[in-house]
This record gives structure tokens, C-alpha cells and sequence, in this order.
């Protein structure tokens, strides 16, 4: 999967992904490599955790943390 993305000028940016209600809760990876042709690339782990979040009714809801 490739995403081309527009960066600051301290060279950041965001970006979002909407998990659904039915999500499994869990640990996840996101691997990343960034490049620019001056600049050659550079790799980036990050992990986050989707965590079941109790609603008042007691049936769970999906929440992630990042």
C-alpha cells in the first residue's frame, strides 16, 4: 500500500484510519518508510492498542489508542 502526503515545514504529518464498531480488540504494528530522492528514506515502527471500552447499557464498544 503506498500514500503520498503532504508534510509540514518541520517535515511531519498526520495521518487518520477510522477502526469500526466490530473491531477485535488487540495489539497492531504499523510499519512505515518515509523517502524523499535528496534524502534517501527512513523506516518507522509504531504499535496501538484496540482496547473494548464498557458503554452504560454493559455491552462493549471498540476503542483504539495510539
Amino acid at each position: 500500500m503506498s500514500f503520498t502526503w503532504v508534510t509540514n515545514s518541520s517535515g511531519k504529518t498526520n495521518y487518520y484510519w477510522k477502526i469500526g464498531p466490530s473491531s477485535n480488540p488487540g495489539t497492531f504494528r504499523i510499519d512505515v518508510k518515509a523517502s524523499v530522492d535528496e534524502y534517501g528514506s527512513v523506516p518507522k515502527s509504531i504499535s496501538f492498542q484496540v482496547i473494548d471500552k464498557p458503554t452504560a447499557l454493559g455491552s462493549s464498544q471498540q476503542n483504539s489508542t495510539l
